[in-house]
């Protein structure tokens, strides 16, 4: 499976098939990694995928919902931590 495919499965699963619902960013890499991709690999991979209009990354604005965890496994991309993604 290519780690496009199982962001998207994953994904899939935790919001249980519902579109437009937020994906944690930490909480996807946690179940990746146990699947074997590296935090490296899964970040360009959400960057490409962002870049490519399959996924939207944004950051949380609110400091009072990021976590130590989220802040910790955020993806950088365009000068800025995402913390969570939603599929298009």
């Amino acid at each position: 499976m290519t780690i496009e495919n199982a962001i998207i499965k994953t994904a899939n699963y935790l919001t249980r098939g519902e579109v437009g619902r937020r994906v944690y960013v930490a909480q996807m890499k946690d179940i990746l990694r146990e699947e074997d991709f590296t935090i490296p690999a899964i970040d360009q991979a959400l960057i490409q995928m962002g870049r490519e209009n399959k996924i939207v990354l944004m950051r949380l604005d609110d400091p009072t919902e990021i976590t130590e965890r989220d802040a910790r496994f955020a993806t950088k991309s365009g000068g800025q931590d995402n913390h969570i993604f939603y599929v298009r």
